[in-house]
């Protein structure tokens, strides 16, 4: 008899089966069975597992599993060995080759509509994350290079997460994007990515909020032709927006 730990993986692995995650993966991306002795959404699960109960480097992530009871987490005859780099490598190639992002979405309704999550109001924003190395000539679909740091590295080159969620936080849509994307360029596409996917009468129920990068022109103007209500406030490069928190230091008005 061998005895292994349990850990959180069951329980991580048990809301992946809630909303169908393999199944979703499996149905959206480019494989072939015959040629496969696990399925990118068993891998990409595996993945997932390991990122919420403990984070290893993709060439050691066989090593985790190597202490866990891997069929119980991933189904029968799934064994540690199974999962290393190169095949959770060829997993991720194929997510990104099918869209991560239409991957993403489509896993993020299955939970929404699971749980009743009301979506109604929506949120965007980006934040930045910084790596290191050269990425010398970088031309690939992403670009890793230097912009606005958020989390204060503007020595390093970054790359973008922007995410798209509910009031209290519950994640709808995400997107990775250039290092040197403006906000402003990031809710464009957001908005369209809204009117491609809603119909007119849902998105007259959506309201969406997003900070001053939301304001410019083109923006604004996109909003009314679809008929999109939003919440944001003005730059600072607009007089008004002084003007009221210089008022509003001395005064509150209580709008209900």
């Amino acid at each position: 008899m061998e005895a292994k730990v349990a850990g959180p993986g069951p329980m991580v692995a048990a809301m992946c089966d809630a909303v169908q995650l393999v199944e979703v993966i499996d149905g959206l991306v480019a494989w072939d069975p015959a040629q496969c002795r696990l399925s990118p959404g068993t891998r990409i699960k595996a993945l997932v597992v390991t990122m919420r109960t403990e984070r290893r480097p993709l060439y050691l992530v066989h090593e985790a599993y190597a202490e866990r009871d891997v069929e119980r987490v991933l189904g029968s005859g799934v064994k540690a060995a199974d999962l290393n780099d190169n095949v959770l490598a060829r997993a991720l190639d194929k997510l990104f080759e099918a869209g991560a992002k239409r991957v993403y979405s489509a896993v993020a309704s299955r939970a929404v509509l699971l749980e009743g999550v009301d979506d109604r109001v929506k949120h965007w924003d980006s934040t930045s994350r910084s790596v290191w190395g050269e990425y010398a000539g970088n031309n690939g679909p992403l670009n890793v290079t230097h912009g606005y740091s958020k989390d204060k590295r503007p020595d390093l080159h970054q790359f973008l997460i922007a995410l798209l969620c509910n009031r209290e936080g519950v994640p709808l849509a995400a997107e990775v994007q250039d290092g040197n994307q403006s906000d402003k360029q990031g809710n464009a596409h957001a908005i369209d990515d809204l009117v491609a996917a809603l119909s007119p009468e849902e998105l007259h129920k959506t309201l969406y909020v997003a900070d001053s990068a939301l304001c410019p022109g083109p923006n604004l103007e996109t909003k009314g032709q679809a008929d999109l209500r939003f919440i944001t406030r003005r730059p600072d490069t607009f007089a008004a927006s002084g003007q009221a928190k210089a008022w509003a230091e001395d005064r509150w008005m209580d709008l209900g």
